[in-house]
């Protein structure tokens, strides 16, 4: 009786439908087929992976030529503040040459500044002497004033002067002595003098010698000094 294997045959009939020359034809060169089936396959692994990497390829061309162009926008960036920094640089230095200017200028209004305040210290000072030299003539006016009331007050009591005899002194023509001519036998040192005011530097004639002297007095002032006693003539 034959025993049947519960294996199937080492050798695989052609499937339905092929013809088993095309069948023995693969199982006799399958070696040879499994290798071009599989280089196949990774040729349409590549064309994939190459497509991909192209698509990437496009991708990165757009990022660069982005990428130019934002550079390209910088360099011209740059160059326009470049531009901006050298006309900066030149108006600095234009105001740094007006400042420079300027101090000269404020230099020069410093001088005169001190000029002018040594200018209007010297004017105070003449100032305050012109004030002290007015404070004194105020003074000796309100002095003569006070003299010219008395000698007023003398002249209004003395309804006539009568001539009479003098000595040594200053004398007001016409209140202390009478204009006239006037003699003395002096003395060795005579001096007399006609005067202008009570300023005895106000001279308009005098004599200094020896008498005796005979003198007309016909100014506002007389003095005398060392000529004894005048007796009108």
């Amino acid at each position: 009786m034959a025993q049947v294997s519960p294996f199937p045959s080492a050798t695989p009939g052609p499937p339905p439908g092929r013809s088993p020359g095309v069948w023995r034809f693969v199982l006799d060169h399958w070696t040879l087929l499994v290798p071009i089936a599989l280089l196949f396959l990774l040729g349409i692994l590549m064309t994939v992976l190459y497509l991909d990497k192209g698509s990437e390829l496009a991708r990165a061309d757009e990022e660069v030529s982005r990428l130019d162009g934002a550079l390209s926008s910088a360099v011209g960036e740059i160059s326009r503040l470049e531009a901006d920094n050298v006309a900066a640089e030149d108006q600095i230095s234009g105001l740094e040459a007006r400042v420079t200017d300027l101090e000269s200028e404020n230099a020069g209004l410093s001088d005169q500044v001190g000029r002018l305040d040594e200018r209007e210290a010297e004017l105070d000072a003449r100032a305050t002497s012109l004030d002290e030299r007015q404070a004194e003539l105020d003074a000796r006016e309100r002095r003569q004033d006070e003299r010219e009331r008395g000698l007023d007050a003398r002249a209004a009591a003395v309804t006539v002067v009568e001539r009479r005899q003098f000595s040594d002194g200053l004398f007001k023509v016409g209140l202390d002595i009478q204009s006239g001519t006037y003699h003395t036998q002096g003395g060795t040192n005579c001096y007399w003098a006609k005067l202008g005011s009570s300023d005895t530097s106000d001279i308009i004639d005098n004599f200094f010698g020896n008498g005796p002297l005979t003198v007309v007095i016909n100014a506002a002032w007389f003095e005398s000094n060392g000529c004894g006693t005048w007796t009108p003539v």
